[in-house]
C-alpha cells in the first residue's frame, strides 16, 4: 500500500489515547480535543476523494488497501499502550520503563529474526553489528524522551505531535 494512504491513518493515535485516557482518570484541555479533532479532520483531508464516496473515502479505502487496515491497528495499539505507559511512569523512572521495553523488544525481535531465518543460509548482520546497537540506542533515547514527556504533557498531545511529522514527511516524500 502507498505511504501517502496508509500512513495518515496513524494520526488516529491521538484519539485513541485521548478517549483511552478518559478510563485512566487523564483529561484533556478544550484545546487539546481541539487540536485532536483537526489532527483526524486532517487525516481524511488528506485522501484523495473520490468523488462517489466524498468524505466517506478513508473509511471505504479501508476495504481497498489492505495496509490501511493494519495501521487502523497500529494507531488503536500504540493509542492504548500510551496510556497505559503514561501510567507506569508515575511509579517508576522513565528511563527504567525504557529500559525494561528496550530489553524485551530487543529479545524478542532476535529470537523472532532468527526463528524467522534460521533454515536460510544467507548471512546477517550480527546482532552486536554497529548499526544494530547504534539503532537499539536511539530508540531507547527516543522512548526515555517520550516518556519524560509524558510526565510533563497529556499523552494525547504529544501522540499529536509525533503523528503530525510523521505524516508531514510521508505526505511529503509522496509528492516528491
Amino acid at each position: 500500500s502507498p505511504l501517502g494512504l496508509t500512513v495518515p491513518y496513524l494520526a488516529l493515535t491521538p484519539l485513541v489515547a485521548a478517549i483511552a485516557a478518559l478510563f485512566f482518570g487523564y483529561g484533556l484541555s478544550l484545546w487539546g480535543w481541539s487540536g485532536i479533532l483537526i489532527l483526524t479532520l486532517g487525516t481524511i483531508w488528506l485522501h484523495p476523494h473520490d468523488p462517489r464516496h466524498g468524505l466517506m473515502t478513508p473509511i471505504l479505502r479501508l476495504k481497498d488497501e489492505p495496509g490501511s487496515g493494519l495501521m487502523v491497528i497500529v494507531a488503536l495499539a500504540w493509542g492504548f499502550t500510551a496510556i497505559l505507559d503514561q501510567s507506569a511512569v508515575q511509579h517508576i523512572p522513565p528511563a527504567l520503563h525504557a529500559l525494561i521495553l528496550a530489553v524485551g523488544m530487543f529479545s524478542a525481535g532476535v529470537l523472532g529474526f532468527y526463528q524467522a531465518n534460521r533454515k536460510e543460509k544467507d548471512t546477517y548482520p550480527s546482532v552486536l553489528s554497529p548499526w544494530v546497537l547504534g539503532t537499539g540506542a536511539m530508540m531507547a533515547i527516543a522512548m526515555v524522551a517520550q516518556f519524560e514527556a509524558f510526565m510533563r504533557i497529556d499523552v494525547a498531545v504529544v501522540e499529536a505531535v509525533k503523528r503530525i511529522i510523521g505524516t508531514t514527511s510521508a505526505v511529503i516524500s509522496t509528492n516528491s
